[in-house]
C-alpha cells in the first residue's frame, strides 16, 4: 500500500501539521505501508533536515490557483501507485477539500476544531479528549472517526525512549514550538533572568523560528545556565529529563504529557484552547492564555510584557514546590497515551481494504 500526504510547514503555518503527519508516516512505514509527501519548497527544506524522516519527498510547483495544484496531484496519482490520501492544514479550505476528493482515492483528514465546513473525508483524526463533542457526524457523516485521546498521533521516539525517575529530573525546558509565531522565546528568557533563575535551562527553538539569530546572541551573554538546542531531533529525551517545561500549547503539549512532564502551557491560537483547558483539569499542567496580547501600541506591548512576567513567575513558583511537581508528574503518568498512531494505522488499513 502507498499513502500520499499533502501538508506544509513553515514560519507562518508552524511545524505542528508536518510533525503529526511524520508521526503517522512512521507508524505506517512500520506496518509496511509506503509513504509519500507532496510539500512546498519551504517545507521540503525543513523536512530534509530531519534525522527521523520517513517517506519520499516531492516538491510541489508553485501555482496561482488551486486548480493547477489539483491537476498536478491528479497527474502524480495517475503515475504513482497511490492507495490513499492524507491532508492536514488550515490553509486547505472546504473548497479545496471538495476538489481534493475528486482525486477518487480514500481521504484521511487531520482536524482540530471542526470549524471549517464539510471535511469531504473518509477517515478523520483528532486526538483531543473533547473531540467527540465536535459533531463530526455533520461534517463527515460517512467517515471512520479516529477521535479522542486513544487516537493521539505521536512520533516513535515518544513510545520507545526510557523516562528518568522524577527525582532525577533537574532541568527546565523552554520551547515555544516549531516557529514561535508569537515571538515569546526571547521575552520568556529575559523574564527568567530577571527572576534570577539559577536552574539548568534546556532551550529548544524550532526549525522555522525566524528569531533564532537573535536568540543565539542572547544566550551567549545571558547569566542563565542555558543549553540551546535548535531544530532538536531528540525531543523525547529532553522532555523526559525535564522537571518542568514552559511550552507553547498545541502538539507539544501531547508530547509533554507522553513524557509525564509537568508544564506551564502557553495558548497562542484558538485551536489550542479546548485541549489545553482539558489538560489543566487533568492536573498535570498550568495554562496561560496569551491570545489577546500583541505588540501593536506601547500600551499593548506593556500588557504583553506583564503577562509574560506573570507566566514566568508562575513557572518559577512551581519550580520550588517539589511536592506539587511530583503530583503533577503523577497526573501526567495517569493520562499519558503513546500508542494512538498504531490504532489510527489499523483503521486506515481497514479503510483501504474496502477498495480491494
Amino acid at each position: 500500500m502507498n499513502i500520499l500526504f499533502r501538508v506544509d510547514a513553515g514560519e507562518t503555518v508552524g511545524m505542528g501539521h508536518i510533525m503529526r503527519c511524520l508521526a503517522l508516516a512512521q507508524s505506517l512505514e512500520s506496518s509496511n505501508v509506503r509513504t509519500h509527501f507532496v510539500v512546498n519548497s519551504e517545507t521540503l527544506a525543513l523536512c530534509e533536515h530531519r534525522q527521523d524522516w520517513v517517506g519520499k519527498l516531492y516538491a510541489l510547483p508553485l501555482f496561482d490557483h488551486i486548480n493547477g495544484e489539483l491537476n498536478w496531484l491528479k497527474s502524480f496519482c495517475a503515475n504513482h501507485p497511490i492507495d490513499g490520501l492524507v491532508i492536514d492544514g488550515y490553509t486547505f479550505s472546504e473548497h479545496y477539500r471538495e476538489n481534493f476528493q475528486t482525486l477518487n482515492l480514500p481521504v484521511i483528514c487531520f482536524d482540530d476544531m471542526n470549524n471549517s465546513g464539510k471535511l469531504f473525508a473518509d477517515l478523520v483524526i483528532n486526538g483531543a479528549e473533547e473531540a467527540h463533542k465536535l459533531n463530526y457526524n455533520e461534517t463527515a457523516p460517512e467517515a471512520i472517526l479516529c477521535i479522542g485521546e486513544r487516537y493521539r498521533v505521536l512520533r516513535k521516539e515518544f513510545s520507545t525512549s526510557q523516562s528518568k525517575p522524577f527525582t532525577e529530573r533537574t532541568e527546565l525546558m523552554v520551547t515555544m514550538g516549531g516557529s514561535d509565531p508569537a515571538m515569546l522565546t526571547l521575552p520568556v528568557l529575559k523574564a527568567l533572568e530577571k527572576q534570577d533563575f539559577t536552574g539548568s535551562v534546556n532551550l529548544v527553538t524550532g526549525a522555522a523560528n525566524s528569531e533564532v539569530d537573535s536568540i543565539v546572541e542572547y544566550v551567549k551573554s545571558s547569566r542563565l545556565n542555558i543549553t540551546h538546542h535548535h531544530d532538536c531531533q531528540s525531543m523525547a529525551a529532553l522532555m523526559k529529563q525535564s522537571r518542568l517545561a514552559i511550552s507553547a500549547a498545541g502538539g507539544s503539549q501531547f508530547e509533554l504529557l507522553a513524557c509525564s512532564c509537568p508544564s506551564v502551557l502557553v495558548v497562542v491560537a484558538d485551536n489550542q484552547l479546548s485541549a489545553t483547558r482539558t489538560a489543566e483539569q487533568q492536573g498535570w499542567c498550568k495554562t496561560i492564555d496569551m491570545r489577546s496580547f500583541n505588540q501593536g501600541s506601547a500600551e499593548e506591548r506593556t500588557e504583553r510584557l506583564h503577562a509574560i512576567q506573570n507566566l514566568v513567575q508562575l513557572a518559577v513558583g512551581l519550580w520550588d514546590q517539589h511536592d506539587k511537581l511530583v503530583k503533577m508528574h503523577q497526573h501526567a503518568c495517569a493520562y499519558a497515551n503513546t500508542h494512538g498512531a498504531e490504532r489510527v494505522v489499523e483503521n486506515i488499513q481497514e479503510l483501504l481494504s474496502r477498495g480491494n
